[in-house]
């Protein structure tokens, strides 16, 4: 089952303007497994869900930890927000 919080900050994501690839590849690269993203986009991608595109107005924020936080996951984090810092 995957954590409501990921499910949360995918909605937020989507509302804001930002790509399924780029809020997919910034979990992926946080340490969320491949499975986990994916369920999480099936999840929040509900007929309930706003999909009207947008321009994003501000960088992508950083996605939510993933609750075990084991080295890996932790990696990725930092990889991620590196990642980030260079497109400034």
């Amino acid at each position: 089952m995957v954590e409501d919080k990921l499910i949360r900050y995918v909605q937020a994501q989507l509302r804001a303007g930002f790509s399924e690839e780029v809020i997919k590849d910034a979990l992926i690269d946080a340490g969320y497994s491949e499975s986990d993203v994916l369920d999480a986009f099936s999840d929040a991608t509900r007929p309930d869900v706003a999909k009207a595109p947008r321009e994003p107005t501000r960088r992508i924020p950083s996605p939510p930890r993933p609750s075990d936080g084991n080295p890996q996951q932790v990696a990725g984090l930092n990889a991620l927000i590196k990642r980030i810092k260079s497109h400034c």
